[in-house]
């Protein structure tokens, strides 16, 4: 190829996540987003691996009881800490997988 993919940003030591159209090898992606891939051309060779796992709403009234917080509080602290409230336990839960 006649370019570089620079997977760090000039001035800074953070990797970062680049898209490319290089071939994938091991990618490990979910079902919906294989299947809106496959269904706008994607051409599976091998598969190496499936993960299976239930999916439920757990955190759902958590995440709407923050939200109607948010909507009903009075002051900038207070939508701030119910906005915090939700973005860290989303933080958390995508940090270690």
């Amino acid at each position: 190829m006649g370019y570089t993919i620079r997977l760090y940003t000039v001035g800074s030591k953070v990797k970062k996540l680049m898209a490319t159209f290089e071939r994938k090898t091991n990618y490990l992606i979910h079902y919906r987003n294989l299947q809106q891939a496959m269904e706008n051309g994607l051409i599976v060779e091998k598969v190496h691996r499936v993960v299976q796992f239930d999916q439920s709403p757990w955190l759902a009234e958590y995440i709407s009881l923050n939200t109607e917080m948010r909507k009903n509080a009075t002051n900038d602290f207070e939508r701030e800490f119910f906005k915090l409230m939700n973005n860290s336990v989303f933080g958390m839960l995508t940090k270690y997988t």
